[in-house]
């Protein structure tokens, strides 16, 4: 039986950290989300308190692509934490992967010549209470939660 699917828009969730009597989850979690629910898929249970590495992100999404090899990324959400040169260089590597993270307000950018805070350079945005600041490979912007279709 062959399995294809598109995926629509999986999601990263970090942090999921939590106790149960003396004991500690800390999952790291890869989601598909289906008309704005995400729905767990596939996921790690960290042995350490904090934020997951670039390796333990890569290597979910190579367990992700093991198990569903006909998938398509429509683009992956991650939150603040999903950072790092080896991350955002593994997510850019052919075939590239689309993604949509968020980013903080005191996030400095560059052009080149200089560095501003994210605030600075989105203060021309209108932005809703419930919004972030979004980076991509398609540029910046002042978005609301991580949802929807890929456009």
């Amino acid at each position: 039986m062959d399995f294809k699917c598109r995926v629509a828009s999986p999601t990263l969730r970090e942090r999921t950290e939590w106790s149960f009597g003396t004991t500690r989850f800390n999952i790291l979690m890869l989601g598909v989300v289906h008309e704005g629910v995400a729905y767990p898929v596939i996921w790690d249970m960290l042995e350490k308190k904090g934020n997951s590495d670039s390796s333990e992100r890569m290597d979910l999404l190579e367990r992700f692509y093991q198990i569903f090899p006909e998938a398509e990324i429509a683009y992956l959400c991650g939150d603040r934490e999903f950072i790092g040169q080896e991350w955002l260089s593994y997510l850019l590597i052919e075939p590239t992967i689309r993604f949509r993270l968020r980013i903080r307000h005191s996030d400095l950018i560059s052009d080149g010549k200089q560095k501003l805070s994210a605030s600075v350079v989105f203060a021309h945005l209108q932005q809703a209470s419930n919004s972030s600041f979004i980076w991509s490979p398609l540029g910046l912007g002042s978005l609301g939660l991580c949802r929807g279709a890929a456009s």
